[in-house]
């Protein structure tokens, strides 16, 4: 398994900053960090390196609609979605699910690997599935509400 993320540093921003918003959902002990020409980009072959992430959603308690949205970044050897840079900088996890939802650029994350491997770090990072009261739709809407509430 390869996790990449890339995040645009632009002239207006802070590098130091960006870390920062980085660090709320990498283990930047666990990646290779390198400068692009875009801004900045981190590979690790450890999905340890997505646990703030994972600690970032059970913490905000929008594991289930996580789920769906990771469900939905799912292709054909390939897990990619994008996170606001900006909630990021507030320790916050807020899924990108729009283009220029993200004024700075978004944090964009792919993983590449078998499907059994990408279908396990879904289930990694969003906890086991339980049962609810409440239906995917009605939670997927309050976790969205709340999402765009944190930037």
């Amino acid at each position: 398994m390869e996790v990449i993320v890339e995040v645009p540093v632009y002239p207006s921003e802070s590098e130091e900053k960006v870390m920062r918003a980085v660090s709320a959902l990498i283990d930047l002990k666990r990646v290779k960090q390198e400068r692009t020409q875009e801004g900045l980009s981190f590979r690790s072959d450890d999905r340890r390196a997505l646990r703030p992430l994972k600690d970032a959603l059970e913490r905000q308690l929008i594991r289930a609609a996580a789920r769906s949205i990771l469900q939905g970044g799912l292709r054909e050897g390939e897990l990619e979605f994008r996170l606001h840079k900006q909630a990021a900088y507030a320790q916050r996890a807020s899924f990108v699910t729009e283009e220029g939802e993200s004024p700075l650029g978004p944090i964009k994350v792919t993983v590449r690997g078998d499907p059994s491997e990408l279908n396990d770090l879904i289930s990694y990072l969003t906890g086991p599935l339980k049962r609810s009261s409440m239906n995917l739709p009605k939670a997927l809407a309050i976790a969205r509400a709340c999402l765009s509430c944190s930037g």
